[in-house]
């Protein structure tokens, strides 16, 4: 009987979220732990300096975000437990049925995806200007800046995709 539960237990801990998001921690964070001292190696000091500065460029992206991931996922919560409508301040009485409000969680879904792409174009835009201005100095430092070129307008893109 107690192998029985284990089994359930583990069957229950692979199918859940948390494991996937436990898998992506430890991907990303393995991925830095691998790739720095790669880069430490491999590359000049100059362009140690240019990856930096893309990295810290890219997380200008994300903070476009304002915060807006925590705020969602609560409307997702009151949705999916069969919330009508959710209120920006406050709570409702709780629901009398339990049944996810598949309409309502649809209509978020299509205005989260639509914020998000905006979002993303707006930080494309604005690194592309930007982040492409602050560059110009140091990638002409450079022997040859054309890749550095390219590599910056892949990382506009990977950030813009990631960020919508």
């Amino acid at each position: 009987m107690r192998m029985g539960t284990l089994r359930e237990h583990s069957q229950r801990g692979l199918r859940s979220a948390m494991l996937l998001a436990i898998v992506g921690t430890v991907v990303r964070v393995g991925a830095n732990l691998f790739l720095i001292p790669l880069l430490l190696v491999s590359l000049s000091l100059e362009e140690q300096a240019l990856w930096w500065v893309f990295i810290a460029l890219g997380n200008f992206a994300q903070l476009a975000d304002f915060g807006l991931g925590p705020a969602i996922s609560r409307v997702y919560s009151f949705l999916w437990a069969g919330a009508d409508d959710f209120d920006a301040e406050g709570l409702r009485a709780p629901p009398e049925h339990s049944t996810p409000n598949i309409l309502r969680i649809r209509q978020l879904n299509a205005t989260v995806i639509r914020l998000y792409w905006c979002l993303s174009a707006f930080a494309i835009v604005a690194l592309a200007f930007l982040g492409t201005a602050y560059l110009v100095g140091p990638v002409g430092e450079t022997v040859d800046p054309r890749p550095v070129w390219y590599a910056w307008a892949a990382y506009l893109v990977v950030i813009g995709f990631n960020l919508g």
